[in-house]
């Protein structure tokens, strides 16, 4: 039995999800008269119901419910176009029919439209579905970079906003647990107003962010009102983001109350080759047997010409972690006005990231990228577990 449709209020938003419940609450009534109409009850064959109601997936477990299908008379035959459901599972009879989805050429992610056709001995009857291609494990990463805070000076008592940009690197699209984290000695105080609010300024329903393969979002941390501490007083905000089996982090930033904050430098970018750990790094943590070392690749890309300075470093108190040189990268990069005549140049960067066997089980390393003779600076954040 289908739920009833939920009513809205003014000024709610109408999502998608909501939008496409009503859409697909509307098509199963549609089969239903449709059934109704063509067929007298008891004697004709019929489609009354498909469950779920879609849209479906290849290799997703679809029932249909009806009247007259010859089951048991070794007659019921499905199509979905000209491919033939070759195996029904048991629990099939002469009202309901239950398959796996095979393989169908043609379907596109976007949503391909189908003929879903179901034959007797002496009849047939057709419905159209939607199809989209199997959807794999998630599998890839999700970038998050510090963007800006406003004001520049945190001031006591007033409000402010941090800005981050997200990148999914997965191959399929997510939706993603957002989790904002204030680490300051009342750290009770700032948690307790934190609010996570799209690019436009709009709270995020849920906490949550949909991301296709690639699609770049930006998402604002904000708080209402910064606690009553004094000017110089040090805080860290932390930006995380989960989905499936990958998390990735902004990794702790710090904050000064009452002191101006330099935005980072934005004509620097880092790519992670998250192959070339070989399996080690999940999202932005890699996992590190103790004892032994992986791989951490970038792609540096520049767009402004100067000396960069790289520092490596692990962050807060943890032990037995280090970050060392790997084969072919240095700590100085000189970039040269003959090199950005495409606008931009590219650097590898590979590092090895090492925890010996009593090695704090959590750390975090770091990478930051400077140009000499400029404020802003460019850093990334990956979380390390000892295995």
């Amino acid at each position: 039995m289908t739920s009833p449709l939920l009513r809205v209020n003014p000024g709610d938003i109408i999502s998608a999800t909501a939008w496409n419940g009503i859409v697909d609450s509307l098509n199963e009534a549609l089969l239903r008269i449709q059934a109704l109409e063509s067929s007298a009850p008891g004697t004709g064959l019929a489609i009354t119901q498909l469950v779920p109601a879609g849209p479906y997936r290849i290799g997703d477990t679809l029932q249909i419910i009806g009247q007259n299908f010859q089951f048991a008379a070794g007659a019921a035959r499905v199509f979905l176009n000209a491919t033939q459901v070759l195996n029904l599972l048991p629990g099939s009879n002469d009202s309901q029919l239950r398959f796996v989805i095979p393989n169908i050429p043609g379907v596109l992610e976007a949503g391909t439209t189908v003929d879903l056709t179901v034959f007797n001995q002496s009849q047939s009857v057709t419905r159209q579905v939607i199809l989209r291609p199997q959807q794999n494990p998630l599998q890839g990463n999700i970038g998050i970079e510090w963007l800006s805070v406003a004001p520049t000076t945190v001031v006591a008592g007033q409000p402010v906003s941090f800005t981050y940009r997200i990148t999914s690197g997965t191959n399929n699209l997510a939706t993603w647990a957002l989790n904002a984290v204030v680490d300051a000695a009342n750290a009770a105080a700032w948690n307790a107003q934190l609010r996570l609010l799209d690019g436009q300024g709009n709270e995020l329903s849920g906490k949550q962010i949909t991301l296709a393969p690639g699609q770049q979002a930006t998402v604002q941390v904000q708080i209402p009102s910064v606690p009553a501490v004094v000017n110089g007083t040090t805080f860290g905000m932390t930006l995380s983001a989960n989905a499936a089996t990958i998390t990735g982090t902004s990794g702790i930033r710090q904050f000064v109350v009452g002191t101006p904050t330099p935005p980072p430098d934005q004509s620097i970018h880092l790519e992670v080759d998250a192959a070339a750990s070989l399996g080690a790094l999940n999202g932005t943590t890699l996992t590190v047997p103790g004892g032994q070392n992986r791989r951490l690749v970038f792609t540096a890309t520049f767009t402004v010409a100067g000396v960069y300075t790289i520092t490596r470093s692990v962050l807060g108190a943890a032990t037995g972690w280090s970050v060392n040189l790997d084969d072919g990268t240095i700590d100085t990069i000189q970039i040269n006005p003959g090199d950005l005549i495409s606008g931009s140049t590219a650097r590898p960067l590979s590092y090895r990231v090492a925890a010996t066997a009593s090695a704090t089980v959590n750390a975090q390393v770091q990478i930051k990228l400077q140009r000499q003779g400029n404020t802003a600076a460019y850093t990334t954040v990956y979380n390390t577990v000892r295995a």
